[in-house]
């Protein structure tokens, strides 16, 4: 018997495994034959750029990414010579997009490995619990999404999990190697995103812990010397450039720092854990955010020590929300917390349900265990169906392609042609145009510093969106405003309209199918992209 259910758990946790891997690997080529993602340069780039250096020590420092830029590298390298016979420089000079593809592949592979990670932590509560959180980390749709992109979170959140799972066997047995093991997870964090060092916090409480429950203060200070320099060392192995460079990387953490950027700054601490916090509950949905606090409050109960370390994305919010700025890729971290709870919570309310003696009558556990069902099968269908769509989404062909086959068709180029980013013409960034018309007089003319000639005006959903949001934009909204109310509309390229998604499953799974049929129809992704005459406009006298 015993055998059997530990087949059936083996059998579920390789669907698991699997239907992560599809969701991750499906969508690889999104925006070809453009780059449309606005950061992935900074490692795909960057890597490129170690080879024509001849050298393995990044320059750029700013996030830093230099364990994405190195592993890159390798690959990359390796990859162009077995598959070209050729130096990696000549390869991607020929071939650019396998190397992006590659760059995407390596963050899909760290998102599956993920999923197993996220099994191996909460099985040591419950095997079965474990099946389940890997279950839902394998869904979650904005992990699906982080992990087809070359950036650092996918990376991230596999060394953040793994720092939860070493903290965890120091918990079980406190031997020097698990913090060694876990500061090196930090450490390889550090070079990954400079915010990691946050999950060094964890260590600190679980060496306290361990310390206090067996009273020996010489513990504590051994392992905690022993951990801060295991942070230092691999960040040392990892990247030695960001020790003895270290004031250039003290430059550029002041300069990311900033207290502004377009969408994304002005809520202060509390508007941003509240953000992190409602994003969490859009892709999540209502019933797994019960089961999320209702696993953290059993766990609370029944193994308050031993979890510990999967607060770990709790104390990331709560830090990270104090930074001026705020993104949604910057929750990754956060999210794994709760999907972790999510897991233990989900099996503790089934096991409670199938074993209880409180339910005397028949009816009411035939009744209990209905509602039960009912609800996980709300919950499964949500998640996966949401994480399908993010798959299709990233199948369907970019507006930004479309846009570009109908500016050859219109005989639109750069030079003759006011663009905004993320529009065709430089599809994979931001751009503003507002320098280039003047509204001074009450009329939409050019400015003197406008291209000239300028026959036709692209401007993107994604840039205009962000104006509209915010009420200290008002000139922007202005321009926008004037360009539809004065000049003629050569084309919409309009992608699958998807809503903001819904706490309430039922609504939500009625929302995401709707969205999916778009895609599976024909339907584009990316921005909105809008084609203007400009050929009538005149130009503002100097």
């Amino acid at each position: 018997m015993k055998s059997a259910s530990s087949w059936w758990l083996r059998a579920w946790l390789a669907v698991a495994v699997l239907v992560g891997s599809a969701l991750r690997f499906v969508g690889l080529t999104f925006g070809f034959p453009l780059r449309v993602h606005p950061d992935e340069w900074a490692i795909i780039d960057n890597a490129i750029d170690l080879a024509k250096r001849n050298s393995f020590e990044p320059t750029f420092v700013d996030r830093p990414d230099h364990f994405e830029i190195k592993l890159n590298f390798l690959v990359d390298s390796v990859y162009a010579w077995l598959r070209h016979g050729m130096s990696l420089v000549e390869a991607y000079t020929k071939h650019p997009l396998e190397f992006v593809f590659i760059g995407r592949g390596i963050s899909a592979v760290f998102g599956v490995a993920c999923i197993v990670l996220a099994y191996l932590i909460v099985r040591r509560i419950a095997p079965w619990a474990g099946v389940v959180a890997a279950g839902l980390v394998a869904v979650f749709p904005p992990l699906v999404l982080n992990s087809h992109y070359a950036t650092p979170e996918s990376p991230q959140l596999f060394f953040t999990l793994l720092l939860m799972l070493f903290c965890m066997m120091y918990l079980e047995s406190p031997r020097t190697l698990f913090v060694v093991l876990a500061a090196a997870s930090v450490g390889v964090g550090c070079t990954i995103k400079y915010p990691a060092i946050i999950t060094a916090v964890m260590i600190a409480v679980v060496v306290t812990v361990v310390a206090v429950r067996k009273r020996d203060g010489w513990l504590f200070l051994r392992h905690g010397l022993v951990a801060v320099g295991s942070v230092l060392a691999t960040i040392a192995v990892v990247s030695p450039v960001l020790i003895t460079g270290f004031g250039r990387v003290h430059e550029a953490v002041f300069r990311m720092a900033v207290p502004e950027h377009l969408g994304a700054d002005g809520l202060g601490w509390a508007g941003n854990a509240g953000f992190y916090a409602s994003t969490f509950l859009g892709s999540a949905g209502l019933l797994l955010a019960v089961a999320a606090l209702g696993g953290a409050v059993w766990s609370l109960r029944h193994h308050p020590i031993s979890t510990l370390p999967i607060w770990a994305g709790l104390v990331y919010w709560l830090i990270m929300s104090g930074v001026a700025l705020h993104w949604t890729r910057w929750a990754v971290p956060m999210y794994v917390t709760p999907l972790l709870f999510g897991g233990i919570g989900i099996y503790a309310l089934v096991t409670w349900v199938w074993r209880t003696t409180l339910l005397t009558a028949g009816w009411q556990r035939l009744l209990a265990k209905a509602v039960v069902v009912l609800g996980l099968a709300l919950l499964a269908v949500n998640q996966l169906l949401s994480a399908t769509v993010v798959s299709a989404s990233l199948t369907a062909k970019d507006t930004r392609v479309v846009g570009r086959d109908y500016t050859k068709s219109i005989g639109a180029t750069k030079k003759n042609t006011i663009f905004e980013g993320y529009t065709p013409m430089l599809p994979y960034a931001p751009w503003g145009v507002f320098d280039q018309f003047d509204l001074s007089s009450g009329e939409l003319k050019l400015s003197q510093k406008a291209l000239d000639p300028a026959k036709f005006l692209i401007l993107s959903g994604g840039m205009r969106a962000r104006y509209l949001a915010e009420s200290k934009y008002a000139a922007e909204q202005e321009f926008y405003r004037a360009v539809t109310e004065s000049l003629p509309q050569l084309r919409v390229i309009e992608p699958v309209t998807q809503g903001p998604p819904s706490v309430w499953e039922p609504l939500n799974i009625q929302g995401q199918a709707a969205v999916l049929a778009g895609y599976l129809g024909g339907g584009f992704s990316g921005p909105a992209i809008y084609f203007y005459d400009l050929s009538a406009v005149p130009r503002a006298p100097g």
